[in-house]
């Protein structure tokens, strides 16, 4: 008998068949409070299609166990499918979820030594995706009725995106470690209750101030675990993105209230992503924006929410091709993507396309 911190769910579809597999395959049998997992495949062994049909029918998960994690991945990697950003994001909640369950500090540092491993995961799937692809995929997917879990994914997956094109020449650590801090970037929400999360409708000023809270809540949660964890990721720098992903270029944001360029570089990006998906991702009390309009309302936010020289190089990188836009649209730069809104307060006026503001900007650099 195995605690359930020692295996994560997979996606018994996505194995190949009449192949030796490198993994056991279990089920989860607990009972009133007893944890048991039953190995109902054993490693070595060929999955025909009749016995995947078999146990799909009998049993709604699968699980293997944590210590042939890497074993999986690599089988995975010689048998890529369309769906690779769905497995992967499947991963990833999985992941996320045990990360946000855990008990003590030390079963979350347990978690928190595989981050880097997801990541990989993640960068390895976004190789030659644009930032349109990406888009439609995560409007496909969703895991978990916890939107926290589906948005720390896609946020990572957007922030390694628009990293790559700011700093085209970024070493795979930095991109690690970008990576890893958009993940967790809203970790310490674990701090704040779930019904806050997920209100749909306006907060109370006691509400918000709980939510403000978490950055701070998420470093205090990182900060004592970091000497136990990866040294290849600079945790300092995972813990700026944590503090800082909602701190505003003019100086309005939380908790610090900085501003400009005392703000990290990492955290800049973060905050690029997490507007983008807040406003891109159907949330049950809010209707999507689409990708053109989505890159107007961030170009409204700079000098305010957001970085304008990162504006321009996001811009450069998506060069050529942006379809052509003939209105701007604007929301109140007090927006704050942690917060829930039933509505969302989208103005609209004539301006210059953002096709032709991508051409004077490739042309001014």
């Amino acid at each position: 008998m195995e605690p359930t911190s020692q295996f994560f769910s997979i996606n018994l579809s996505l194995l190949p068949l009449q192949r030796k597999l490198p993994i056991d395959l279990y089920i989860n049998a607990s009972v009133k409070g007893k944890i048991k997992f039953v190995r109902v495949f054993p490693k070595d062994d060929q999955l025909t299609e009749n016995f995947r049909e078999q146990l799909q029918k009998k049993y709604a998960q699968f699980y293997v166990p944590e210590s042939q994690r890497q074993d999986y991945f690599l089988l995975l990697g010689e048998y890529k499918k369309v769906e690779e950003v769905r497995l992967v994001k499947e991963m990833a909640v999985d992941h996320l979820q045990k990360v946000f369950e855990s008990a003590n500090a030390q079963e979350l540092t347990q978690q928190l030594k595989h981050s880097p491993q997801v990541v990989q995961q993640m960068g390895d799937a976004l190789a030659d995706k644009s930032i349109e692809e990406l888009k439609i995929m995560i409007g496909q997917l969703s895991f978990h009725d916890f939107y926290t879990f589906d948005h720390s994914i896609n946020v990572c997956l957007y922030s390694l995106c628009f990293y790559r094109m700011i700093y085209p020449k970024a070493s795979k650590e930095k991109l690690m470690t970008m990576g890893v801090g958009a993940l967790l970037h809203d970790i310490g929400k674990l701090k704040v209750a779930t019904g806050i999360i997920n209100k749909p409708g306006s907060l109370s000023d006691e509400e918000f101030a709980s939510i403000q809270k978490h950055p701070e809540e998420g470093v205090q949660m990182i900060s004592p675990l970091i000497k136990q964890l990866d040294q290849k990721i600079n945790w300092q720098e995972v813990l700026k993105v944590i503090s800082q992903h909602h701190e505003n270029i003019d100086g309005t944001g939380y908790p610090a209230k900085i501003q400009g360029e005392d703000i990290h570089h990492m955290a800049k990006v973060c905050a690029f992503a997490d507007i983008f998906d807040a406003l891109t991702t159907k949330r049950s009390y809010n209707e999507v924006v689409s990708f053109e309009k989505a890159l107007e309302i961030l170009a409204s936010l700079q000098n305010k929410k957001l970085d304008k020289k990162m504006f321009e190089s996001i811009m450069r990188g998506m060069g050529k091709g942006l379809a052509q836009v003939h209105k701007k649209f604007e929301i109140d730069h007090k927006f704050d993507p942690s917060v829930p809104y039933r509505k969302l307060e989208i103005k609209e006026k004539a301006s210059r396309t953002i096709k032709e503001t991508a051409h004077k900007v490739i042309k001014t650099h």
